[in-house]
């Protein structure tokens, strides 16, 4: 198995790698518009985003995406897989079948501590999925929300979809009574981080990790 630490990926939304910088959306004393960077609408019974419409420049036309945001069902599987295995070639890792099957398992058990969302176009297709958990911490009484994958259909980033999936996350965590937010992303990563540096605070920690076992 050939793998590379990551954190949020794509040109709208990034995971990290040696080398990471770490972004933080702090939620104290409450999330508003601005300090999350973006005008989507939260329904706070769904838990899902309401229809959000962006537009991003395709040559001389304008292409129009509506995006909902929801957790994902278990119905999902075919549609977030290649999300998934997009965002691990992204990050030039290999993980086995049974590993990508036991990560969709835990994501869809109400009762494992790992959770997802797909952000899904004007047509119906998934095109970002974002998996968030939340850790116990030694500053704060409350649960710290770490946002560990993040990944956008190449075809329509800059269209808004990482910035939704990343406020999904920040009101989810909100919600919970989450004091923050924080991901991580490769230094090098110059698009993610342009959205990054609109929605949160670099907090200027450089990151280190030491592997072990396989």
């Amino acid at each position: 198995m050939r793998r590379r630490y990551h954190g949020a990926a794509g040109a709208d939304g990034d995971r990290s790698a040696d080398g990471s910088d770490v972004r933080c959306v702090n939620m104290m004393p409450s999330l508003s518009e601005a300090s999350i960077g973006t005008p989507e609408a939260v329904s706070r019974r769904s838990g899902a985003y309401a229809p959000v419409m962006d537009r991003r420049a395709a040559g001389t036309a304008s292409l129009w995406i509506v995006t909902t945001i929801r957790a994902l069902l278990p119905a999902d599987r075919d549609a977030w897989l290649p999300l998934w295995r997009g965002y691990l070639e992204f990050y030039e890792t290999e993980l086995s079948d049974e590993q990508t099957t036991l990560t969709w398992n835990r994501l869809v058990d109400p009762q494992f501590p790992i959770h997802g969302a797909l952000a899904i176009g004007d047509d119906g297709t998934a095109v970002g999925l974002v998996h968030w958990l939340t850790h116990a911490a030694t500053w704060a009484a409350e649960p710290y929300c770490y946002l560990e994958d993040l990944f956008v259909d190449p075809a329509v980033r800059g269209a808004g979809a990482g910035r939704a999936l990343i406020a999904h996350v920040a009101a989810w965590a909100e919600d919970h009574g989450s004091p923050k937010v924080y991901w991580l992303t490769q230094e090098t990563n110059a698009t993610a981080r342009t959205l990054y540096d609109r929605v949160a605070t670099h907090t200027g920690y450089v990151h280190y990790q030491i592997g072990l076992g396989a």
